[in-house]
């Protein structure tokens, strides 16, 4: 299995779930992904250097034994994330 194969299917699965209880689901096509950085009105310089220094950034590999919902709220002072819920998975290895 590819590793982002088990993303997919949970998207599915949290999409047919709320197909079901009348919640439309998303028309974006999925791109699972991890944020490292937010740059906003950020000079060239910093961003060269951010991206020199991180470059090669690798991670090993990690079990997920769950994931949180948050809200976003944007801000002028920047987005303001809330924990809505967590959902654990019954996992074993």
């Amino acid at each position: 299995m590819r590793p982002k194969e088990p993303l997919t299917l949970l998207r599915k699965r949290i999409e047919n779930t709320l197909k079901i209880i009348g919640i439309r689901g998303e028309n974006r096509k999925y791109s699972p992904h991890i944020t490292l950085a937010r740059l906003k009105n950020c000079p060239i310089r910093h961003l060269q250097q951010f991206l020199v220094t991180n470059s090669f950034l690798e991670s090993p590999e990690f079990y997920v034994n769950g994931f949180s919902l948050y809200s976003s709220r944007l801000t002028t002072k920047g987005a303001i994330h809330s924990l809505l819920e967590r959902y654990d998975f019954m996992v074993s290895h």
